[in-house]
């Protein structure tokens, strides 16, 4: 069979969607992902095809109005006007290249902001949709919306809020999307939606999920019905096999066990102050690093035997070898330092890395969150003493770790696909 897996986002949403395409492909299907300019070259190299979308991410999250939804203490009064011109810009982009890319293909798998295009996509190319998603989305009174904090108001009331986040949810995606999708459809040919509840009628019509979630790190809610999917988180094995410089490899060996140090995608306000704060943190609890800067601007051009200093590694590879992981929480980005057996520090920003960010401190092998406004020397050096010296929280890393070694998410993960397709009944007339 032919899958398109159609998605956009940064290297962190791309990597796991890799995973799943490698074990798609190694299941006999033809393969094709649909995404932006940001994950040509992790694609190409794992001989997945790529089909893009013509915009970036990054080149995006450089506009002002990223910066301003990316920022933590950003309050201001137009940050629903500046995510709905953020999303409009490459959903609408989204979807045209994905009316290109999917077309011939037997399966459309949206993942990420990809969700909000492929049912669409589906609908106008009559081709099946499953979507994957890494965070959960699908209403539940067990918890409330990635994006909203928890609340503790007893029963029933606790309940009541966490459906209600759902519910707000979608009230934001009618408001920030319902124009443009259907400018989106109406250039198809498709009908306009009247009532645009995105997540409800999800849930109305039972239309399978797959979540590449671990339920030992996120219990499966009680509420989610069997046509929601648990497989586990994806990794790809052969990230494990990277090759490192000779320079990276003898600062390894040189010294005690480095804390790696990194913040993925995240724009920061004010980097210099930032890096400050970090090489301080460092001298304070006597620990080396190695620090990837990602796209956030940290340089460290200081010179400094403790820090070893490039943009990106495979996390795969190189958290296993730390003694802690300091970043900001996203999904995949929690996931593999859980994996990999070592204690995570993290840094919550914005959107749903509060969320991850919550789940691993609540599973015994993460340190407090800091908020990034509390984020100083100080605390930081003491999250990292407290990370390398608690022999419970580096104990309990180490098992849950271990247990989640065992898990074949993407293996789960193509046995459900493979499921689906089997169906000769599966419907694509989802919004209609």
């Amino acid at each position: 069979m032919k899958i398109v897996i159609l998605t956009a986002g940064t290297f962190g949403d791309v990597k796991p969607n890799v995973a799943l395409a490698v074990g798609l492909k190694k299941a006999g299907h033809d393969v094709r992902i649909v995404t932006s300019m940001d994950g040509k070259d992790y694609i190409t190299q794992h001989d997945i095809d790529y089909f893009s979308t013509g915009f970036s991410i990054k080149d995006l999250s450089s506009t002002n109005e990223a910066k301003r939804i990316m920022s933590a203490g950003d309050k201001t009064m137009n940050r629903f006007m500046d995510m709905k011109s953020y999303l409009n810009i490459f959903i609408e982009k989204l979807f045209q290249k994905g009316i290109e890319g999917c077309a011939g293909y037997d399966m459309i798998i949206p993942a990420g902001f990809g969700l909000h295009v492929g049912y669409h996509v589906g609908e106008a190319l009559n081709i099946p949709v499953i979507p994957v998603l890494y965070q959960p989305q699908t209403m539940t009174s067990d918890l409330p919306l990635c994006f909203f904090p928890p609340l503790h108001l007893g029963y029933p009331l606790t309940g009541l809020y966490n459906k209600f986040s759902y519910e707000l949810s979608d009230d934001f995606l009618t408001f920030a999307l319902k124009g443009v999708v259907n400018k989106c459809r109406k250039s198809v040919g498709l009908s306009e939606i009247k009532h645009f509840k995105f997540h409800k009628t999800l849930r109305e019509k039972h239309l399978p999920i797959i979540y590449g979630i671990s339920s030992l790190m996120l219990p499966k809610p009680s509420d989610y019905g069997k046509h929601l999917h648990f497989t586990g988180y994806f990794f790809l094995e052969e990230d494990k096999y990277y090759q490192p410089s000779q320079e990276l490899e003898d600062f390894l060996k040189e010294g005690s066990k480095p804390v790696h140090i990194g913040f993925g995608s995240i724009t920061m306000k004010n980097p210099d102050q930032l890096e400050y704060s970090i090489l301080k943190a460092l001298e304070k609890c006597k620990r080396r690093a190695v620090i990837l800067t990602g796209w956030g601007g940290l340089k460290f051009d200081t010179k400094n035997d403790n820090i070893f200093v490039t943009q990106a590694l495979p996390h795969d590879w190189l958290f296993p070898r730390m003694a802690a992981n300091v970043h900001h929480g996203g999904a995949g980005t929690v996931a593999t330092s859980i994996r990999a057996g070592v204690p995570t520090i993290t840094v919550p920003y914005t959107m749903d890395l509060p969320f991850f960010s919550r789940i691993a401190y609540e599973a015994g092998v993460a340190v407090k969150p800091i908020r990034p406004k509390n984020l100083t020397s100080d605390t930081l050096a003491a999250a990292i003493i407290k990370a390398t010296t608690d022999k419970r929280l580096i104990y309990r890393a180490k098992v849950l770790g271990a247990k989640m070694m065992q898990e074949d998410g993407v293996g789960n993960a193509v046995a459900v696909i493979n499921r689906y397709l089997s169906k000769k009944n599966f419907r694509t007339d989802y919004f209609s």
